[in-house]
């Protein structure tokens, strides 16, 4: 059964997904078209590549995983369980496509591109360091586990946060759907501006906890903190939608 509740899923996300890609890789040739990037130190123009919006993208798309996939597949006499863990299961394998089909990308339009231009992603922009002079095969290998695991993790908080919101009453939902964007994008950049110090403080941390902090920056402690944040969440989301009501 739960082979067939990650088959379905799947056919409904992956052309999703597809058109992401095909959307990624315009914006990105338009970018290298108008070479509007910036100098490296090694004198190449970085263009501006995708960073983190794959691991947005995947938390929108856990949202509404949950929202268009829970009442079907209960109502088709498939238990909690079983769809929890078939929904783990096809965010796994969105993880690893997304992030493959997003090097893919970087090397299509790498390798097709003017000489001069380098295109990045979240991974190796972060570890550039790392990444600078390692072979082909190995850099694509850390940086296709690095991004999985980001992408992972967005899935878990965009499908946890539909669960939450799912579960709740009208005030928390109001609170969930107002208050989040307006932490994130008034309440964390006012708290920064007026304590300086402990803004500072917490992103000396974040950089020490990823790895960033090093003299050459380490993926692997990154890639870590990516799948035990996936891991947290997954594991913090099945006992909510355990006793929740269709």
């Amino acid at each position: 059964m739960m082979r067939k509740v990650i088959k379905y899923q799947l056919w409904d996300l992956v052309k999703v997904c597809l058109l992401y890609m095909l959307i990624l890789a315009a914006l990105m040739l338009l970018g290298m078209v108008g070479n509007d990037g910036f100098a490296a130190e090694d004198g190449t123009s970085i263009v501006a590549s995708c960073g983190m919006t794959g691991a947005v993208f995947a938390m929108i798309m856990g949202m509404c995983m949950f929202k268009e996939h829970f009442w079907m597949c209960l109502q088709n006499g498939i238990s909690r369980r079983q769809y929890y863990l078939a929904s783990a299961g096809t965010m796994a394998v969105l993880s690893v496509l997304l992030a493959a089909g997003e090097l893919f990308i970087l090397r299509l339009l790498t390798a097709i591109g003017p000489d001069g231009i380098r295109i990045d992603n979240m991974g190796s922009s972060l570890y550039s360091g790392w990444f600078a002079g390692r072979g082909l095969l190995a850099a694509l290998a850390v940086n296709l586990v690095f991004t999985t695991c980001m992408n992972l993790a967005g899935f878990a908080v965009g499908y946890f946060l539909a669960e939450l919101f799912y579960r709740s009453g009208k005030i928390c939902r109001i609170l969930i759907a107002a208050g989040l964007p307006v932490v994130l994008f008034v309440g964390l950049p006012y708290w920064s501006m007026q304590y300086p110090r402990m803004a500072q403080a917490l992103l000396e941390k974040v950089t020490w906890v990823m790895g960033l902090n090093q003299n050459i920056p380490n993926p692997a402690m990154g890639t870590a903190v990516m799948a035990a944040t996936a891991l947290v969440f997954l594991l913090a989301g099945y006992p909510v939608i355990r006793r929740a009501e269709v």
